[in-house]
């Protein structure tokens, strides 16, 4: 058995037993996430022990390389205990705040269960309930997402948004804390690295991709706009901003359908921080839409997702003209407006990567990966959107 699977099977023997399985039977299932996911490896696991019923868990393990932490300033090293720290105490926070107000099980945000988290270097760990064995899967990342799959998504993040919202206003000193373990992209070489490798590399082949007459204006677009900037306004941790998830993509989230109603579970709180709500909504659409969606339900998903923050607010008792004025909504879709533009030049490639090409997270060139039909299609989808609607000029 490899060593990180004899390590891994150790730190279960204790979880089965903090679980009362004191002679638990514990299986263990590698699996791939067909290159939606860069950061850990993941496995599946069966805690056994009769007569009780068996334990179903999901298992993330970090797998990013040590050069690459060190690259990055640690940065990459503070995503697995940020991901425990939500589950351990952002959810605990949430779950507290539910119960406050009375908010009904089926309005609240599905959180899965924590198990716990290994926190040794290069071996971090995290356990969560396994929901696909309760019949959740993921999205197919190379297809475009419908209405019904992108509104139900929509709804959970507006849930998300209201609790963390409700929470800045409740108890603001704590959310201060939260802003304090929050993701972002501060160190200096890490900066200069990623500028190097997405400002340079990853545009200069994203523009070889498109369309050759939206070329010339592309061009002009890019002379006049500074994307790095851009960048820096909706990535780096916002001093008064609201909660956002911060990789809120089909990737993330896993679904099933029952009784003719789809449901939707987030997944991945490892980028959360403080920034503009608007960020994690137009993310969302960009990584996972393509231009046909986008002419037909664009404007309704953004006034879907408006819609149901008011109501995801409502239930926790707070009056959405207090936190989140519809005006400071359109100002925050107007910040976000070159997401679209930024997303399909340097991250497409990414999002849509064939699983063999997938990024092992060993240096920033790894991560500058080969395109295929699919990110063309996107990035072209975007760019003519783009020009459409008047934003590249």
């Amino acid at each position: 058995m490899a060593d990180v699977e004899k390590n891994l099977l150790d730190y279960l023997q204790n979880i089965a037993k903090e679980n009362g399985y004191n002679h638990a039977k514990i299986e263990i299932e590698a699996i791939s996430s067909g290159g939606a996911n860069y950061t850990s490896a993941l496995y599946l696991a069966t805690l056994s022990e009769q007569p009780k019923q068996d334990i179903k868990l999901f298992v993330k393990v970090a797998n990013i390389s040590e050069s690459f932490r060190d690259a990055t300033g640690g940065q990459f090293t503070a995503v697995y205990e940020m991901e425990r720290f939500f589950y351990a105490e952002i959810a605990v926070a949430f779950e507290k705040l539910y119960t406050k107000h009375g908010v009904p099980e089926k309005n609240r945000l599905y959180i899965p269960k924590f198990y716990g988290f290994k926190s040794i270097k290069m071996e971090e760990t995290l356990v969560l309930e396994n929901l696909a064995a309760n019949g959740f899967g993921n999205f197919n990342r190379f297809k475009t997402f419908n209405w019904d799959y992108a509104s139900k998504s929509i709804e959970e993040l507006a849930k998300f948004h209201a609790l963390g919202l409700t929470y800045r206003k409740e108890s603001p000193e704590e959310f201060e804390k939260i802003q304090k373990t929050a993701f972002s992209f501060e160190s200096t070489e890490m900066e200069n690295k990623m500028k190097e490798v997405f400002m340079t590399q990853a545009i200069k082949t994203g523009t070889q991709l498109i369309k050759e007459e939206y070329k010339p204006i592309m061009q002009k677009y890019l002379e006049k706009n500074d994307l790095m900037e851009q960048l820096s306004k909706l990535w780096m941790p916002l001093e008064g901003g609201a909660l956002i998830h911060g990789d809120y993509r089909p990737s993330n989230l896993m679904h099933r359908r029952r009784n003719g109603k789809i449901e939707v579970v987030p997944l991945d709180y490892q980028t959360y921080r403080s920034g503009l709500l608007a960020t994690d909504l137009m993310y969302f659409i960009f990584s996972g839409s393509d231009a046909q969606f986008r002419k037909y339900y664009y404007k309704q998903l953004l006034e879907h997702y408006y819609t149901e923050l008011t109501r995801a607010l409502k239930d926790l008792h707070v009056d959405i003209n207090d936190v989140y004025p519809r005006k400071v909504f359109e100002h925050e879709l107007d910040e976000a407006k070159h997401l679209g533009i930024f997303l399909g030049l340097t991250m497409m490639s990414l999002l849509t990567v064939d699983p063999e090409n997938a990024p092992k997270f060993e240096d920033f060139d790894s991560l500058v990966v080969e395109p295929n039909q699919h990110t063309i299609d996107r990035l072209n989808g975007i760019v003519g959107d783009y020009i459409r609607w008047g934003i590249i000029i």
